[in-house]
């Protein structure tokens, strides 16, 4: 009677452990509509978000580009003064000939062109609203470079290296979009200095309002974006368009007028 008892025990247990076991093992599962639905839902939100993600990490490394290229330009023509002296354009040829051979043995210059085609993209550039400037591949009034980190240079200096002259370089070489405030940033010589332009001023066409804002329909809009771009290191002027030197600096800085009440 015992050893019934005991079998039938074992036997119990043996079927509990089984069923134990089998409702271990069980695995829920999502249906083939769920599993779909999830994905539409995954590719809708990422579709919505890695946009802006993306611009804005481009945006950063446009930042850093352009804060990178001003470090060379500045460097270049300091050290081009301290061994060479003061630029003087006092032997021939074209002043902006004379002043790139004067600061590019400082850059790292990976191919020059001077005033021919050949180290700008062959397309015509666009102001910051869109519209067209020229193609400056076939520009002859400026002297033409491609540096070694393969950002393009283009130079061109007034009557003498005391009147003014300006640089415009495209961060990121040929590819496009090839837009003034964009992959393409300007800075002016000023006597023994390289600065970024833009910079609060009252001259109009340094004045940022109206030259670095998608709402301007001025020539040369998105040159004035340089200085604004190294000082605030943003771009938020692609994004809305009532910033200011002496107000706003970012898009999601509250308006200043309000702030300050």
């Amino acid at each position: 009677m015992e050893n019934n008892k005991n079998v039938a025990t074992k036997t119990n247990y043996i079927r509990y452990r089984t069923h134990f076991t089998h409702i271990l093992s069980y695995k829920i599962a999502f249906t083939l509509a769920e599993t779909l639905i999830t994905l539409a839902i995954i590719g809708i939100v990422a579709a919505m978000t890695i946009p802006g993600i993306v611009q804005k990490y481009e945006e950063k490394v446009t930042v850093v580009k352009v804060k990178k290229v001003y470090s060379l330009l500045s460097n270049a023509l300091q050290l081009a003064e301290f061994e060479n002296g003061t630029f003087n354009n006092t032997i021939s040829g074209t002043v902006s000939k004379n002043f790139y051979d004067y600061i590019s043995p400082y850059l790292k210059i990976e191919k020059y062109c001077g005033s021919n085609e050949g180290c700008w993209a062959d397309t015509t550039i666009k102001f910051l609203h869109g519209a067209d400037w020229e193609n400056i591949n076939t520009y002859r009034a400026y002297q033409k470079a491609v540096m070694n980190d393969g950002m393009l240079l283009q130079l061109f200096t007034k009557d003498t290296f005391a009147v003014s002259g300006e640089i415009r370089v495209d961060i990121n070489g040929y590819k496009k979009p090839n837009t003034l405030g964009k992959d393409i940033f300007k800075f002016t010589i000023d006597g023994n200095k390289i600065l970024p332009y833009g910079m609060a001023s009252t001259n109009e066409e340094e004045t940022f309002s109206t030259h670095c804002n998608l709402t301007s329909e001025n020539n040369y809009n998105g040159d004035a974006c340089t200085a604004w771009v190294i000082y605030n290191e943003n771009m938020d002027y692609l994004h809305c368009n009532d910033l200011s030197w002496d107000g706003k600096k970012s898009c999601k800085q509250k308006d200043y007028v309000n702030s300050e009440q």
